[in-house]
């Protein structure tokens, strides 16, 4: 069974992803996380995103979609979680000829909704481990401040949440509610909150299937 988790940044998509993960047993592809371990890593790959990265723009759909393709490749034949992929319909369409290519198809896609007023809150408050990406806030804080409790390395801020609070704020817009929407015969989206409307949804499908 293979999940897509859907909506803007800040809404929970890698907690819930984490908790699919451990519930579950699904493999959970972070576009970011991924991104962000090429980076560390110096590879070629990651030589290429880390400076687009560090100005706060967004790596271009293109290149995303090749580090989700080559994890597709590797992880064949498991369950996937993907969170935060496909972000607009140009990644969309772009997944859609990476499942082609890679025989995998979407059991269940995710609308993973918050309101404003707390997505704001959670970015300003999300901080990540560089080495382990755990990430902390502000229901998931680190037992001393600014510090991973499992690396004890210090905590840093996401170039892109750092970017995406201010047009967030009351006036400036919603940037990932722009667009067409999915239609019924893309995926079937389903909002939700928290993790237990997650875990009955998911049953559910399972149930039917």
């Amino acid at each position: 069974m293979n999940i897509v988790l859907l909506g803007p940044p800040g809404t929970g998509k890698g907690t819930i992803a984490q908790f699919l993960h451990r519930e579950y047993g699904f493999e959970q592809l972070s576009t970011g996380d991924l991104l962000r371990k090429e980076a560390a890593a110096g590879t070629p790959f990651g030589k290429q995103v880390e400076p687009i990265m560090k100005s706060g723009a967004l790596v271009s759909n293109e290149l995303v979609a090749e580090i989700v393709a080559s994890n597709l490749a590797r992880l064949k034949g498991k369950s996937l979680v993907l969170d935060g992929f496909p972000r607009n319909m140009e990644q969309a369409e772009l997944f859609e000829k990476i499942m082609r290519v890679h025989q995998v198809k979407i059991d269940l896609a995710l609308n993973v909704d918050s309101s404003r007023e707390t997505v704001v809150r959670r970015l300003s408050a999300r901080r990540q481990c560089p080495k382990c990406n755990k990430v902390y806030g502000e229901n998931i804080p680190p037992r001393k401040p600014g510090v991973c409790d499992a690396c004890g390395v210090p905590l840093f801020q996401r170039a892109d949440d750092r970017q995406a609070t201010p047009r967030l704020l009351p006036g400036t817009g919603h940037p990932e509610k722009r667009g067409r929407q999915p239609k019924r015969g893309e995926c079937f989206p389903a909002g939700f909150r928290g993790f237990r409307p997650a875990k009955r949804l998911i049953n559910s499908f399972k149930a039917e299937s």
